[in-house]
């Protein structure tokens, strides 16, 4: 009876894990899907924090999800080695290492959620506005230009509160662009081909000397005068949803697998000891 209790247990170990190992596969490949999606990970360059460091949040994101999917992976073999043999190490081992991911997943989902500055994500309107005025246009923030041009384009906007971001930035003050542009080309309206993801890299605006006119009048019809803030939020929104969906789905896949394995350590003392009962009696 215990030994049916057993493979019961093994059994039903077996099966999470299974499913355990393929999310660790799924988590590899959605890492580099996102890795190779250039447009998402440069517009993500927007979200980082004054500190971020040379790449964009989403390239480390990737990286972190490939990374996730690996460990998910090598652990998952170890359960299914631990399955098959009635090894309290082996068992104690995989424990350990699903306790630390749970712990590990659980940690950086409430960080993202409660405190995002700390995961290295900051997304307000003035830190925005502040890093537009001191970063777009100027040597060695080629990226965060490139993300911002993107923005516009992609979501038809100009600047984080409006075009009057641009008159107190650097790009302006400094006349880093072209003397006759008070905004870029990106904010105008544009003719290049509905959805082509590159327009930002070369826009062609459709009335250029109207775009940059002073005359209310004018500018009105040939260029965007919404800020991109409200649309950077709810695609940020949007994507933090996604992933946290994403993570509360492992989360409770691994916790499945660590019942499933404890219900195993449980059962397995009772099985060795009958095991061992008939050797004794014979001896």
């Amino acid at each position: 009876m215990k030994w049916t209790e057993l493979n019961i247990g093994k059994a039903v170990l077996v099966c999470c894990n299974l499913v355990f190992l393929l999310s660790g596969l799924a988590l590899v490949v959605v890492g580099a899907v996102l890795l190779t999606d250039v447009p998402r990970v440069l517009l993500s360059r927007l979200l980082g924090s004054n500190h971020m460091p040379t790449h964009p949040l989403f390239y480390y994101m990737a990286l972190g999800l490939m990374g996730t999917g690996l460990l998910v992976c090598a652990t998952g073999v170890l359960g299914f080695w631990a399955a098959c043999l009635h090894s309290h190490c082996l068992l104690a081992l995989f424990l350990f290492l699903l306790v630390v991911l749970l712990l590990g997943e659980s940690s950086v989902g409430v960080l993202a959620v409660v405190c995002p500055e700390y995961v290295g994500v900051t997304v307000t309107v003035t830190r925005l506005a502040e890093s537009l005025q001191r970063a777009y246009g100027v040597p060695g923030k080629e990226q965060f230009t490139a993300a911002v041009d993107l923005a516009q384009t992609l979501f038809q906007c100009c600047g984080m509160s409006g075009a009057v971001d641009y008159d107190v930035s650097w790009w302006r003050l400094r006349e880093l662009g072209q003397p006759d542009l008070f905004v870029p080309r990106s904010c105008c309206l544009l003719s290049n081909a509905p959805g082509d993801l590159k327009a930002f890299l070369d826009p062609h605006p459709l009335n250029m000397s109207a775009c940059q006119s002073l005359d209310q009048s004018l500018y009105q019809m040939a260029r965007h005068t919404e800020g991109c803030f409200a649309q950077l939020e709810g695609w940020f929104r949007y994507h933090t949803t996604l992933f946290l969906a994403v993570g509360s789905g492992l989360v409770l896949v691994e916790l499945s697998v660590l019942l499933s394995a404890i219900l195993v350590c449980l059962k397995l003392p009772k099985y060795i000891s009958e095991s061992q009962s008939p050797g004794l009696k014979s001896t």
